[in-house]
């Protein structure tokens, strides 16, 4: 029996070693390196599905721990991954902001969008991993997701209430 739960152990060992690893390699270094908007702009400049216009007041983005920097711009990867493959949209306008609520980011595009209904539908049937992934990431920064229509734009408003502790 000792002999499992040292199995058993070195399992776990392992286990968290590997997620270690690829916790590490979803960090995007050149985001944490040159800021969440300029790692946005690259990315818009990389795709050809719709174009992508990325706005920010932020005027430094070094106030911005790491950790809500990274999961952001992967949740916001997930959501343009999302408009390429289902949403057909054409033009896609990205706002940074920091405000008293945190780090605010509102995407409005011209596509067929989402309510936050559908979202939470989709995400309950499993009907995708990245809408998993992008609750799993707000949870973890705490933050908030909403979608909706307006004026024939479907909006995406997230806030991400944010420590600047700057321990990054």
């Amino acid at each position: 029996m000792k002999e499992d739960f040292i199995e058993e152990f070195e399992l776990i060992d392992d286990i968290i070693s590997n997620t270690r690893s690829i916790s590490k390699r979803l960090k995007p270094p050149f985001v944490l390196k040159e800021g969440l908007a300029i790692g946005l702009k690259r990315f818009g400049k990389s795709i050809s599905s719709f174009y992508l216009t990325v706005h920010s007041t932020i005027d430094d983005e070094h106030k911005i721990d790491n950790q809500a920097i990274s999961n952001s711009y992967l949740i916001l990867l997930e959501i343009m991954n999302n408009l390429m493959k289902h949403d057909q949209a054409i033009k896609v306008d990205l706002y940074l902001d920091l405000s008293e609520k945190g780090l605010e980011i509102v995407l409005n595009h011209d596509g067929i969008g989402m309510t936050m209904k559908e979202f939470i539908e989709k995400k309950e049937a499993e009907k995708g991993l990245g809408l998993s992934s992008i609750q799993s990431r707000l949870l973890v920064l705490n933050g908030t997701i909403n979608m909706y229509h307006e004026k024939k734009k479907h909006i995406t408003h997230i806030i991400i209430p944010l420590a600047y502790d700057n321990e990054n």
